[in-house]
């Protein structure tokens, strides 16, 4: 990702040319991406699985559970498809990647923590 500095070196804000114009816009862009929350159709594209071959892998802990988005939807947080995605790009072990389905389940409470106002 790229990482856009907002601050020159001289502690002066950058100029705010067309091209800066256009890179924050990619850089916004590439940080919403990664809160998306992808539905079936989309996930079975990006990992090249099957419908039943998906829910058998998290059956098998080697997928994230769903996340509601609605009383009769679900989806998967961009975010953990890339991160599993990845890891299974890095050839690591069954093993490994059940670790890593919990770890991403349990760090959902505070990864996407938001404070609700009363």
């Amino acid at each position: 990702m790229n990482n856009l500095n907002l601050v020159q070196a001289n502690g002066e804000p950058p100029s705010m040319s067309p091209a800066f114009i256009k890179n924050l816009k990619q850089d916004v862009q590439n940080r919403l991406d990664l809160f998306a929350i992808l539905r079936l159709p989309k996930v079975l594209t990006v990992t090249g699985n099957s419908r039943a071959s998906f829910y058998q892998n998290i059956s098998d802990g080697l997928w994230t559970h769903p996340v509601s988005i609605g009383e009769r939807s679900v989806g998967w947080p961009a975010y953990e498809v890339m991160t599993l995605n990845a890891a299974l790009i890095a050839g690591k072990t069954k093993e490994e990647i059940r670790l890593l389905v919990t770890q991403l389940e349990s760090s959902r409470k505070t990864f996407y923590q938001v404070e609700v106002p009363h």
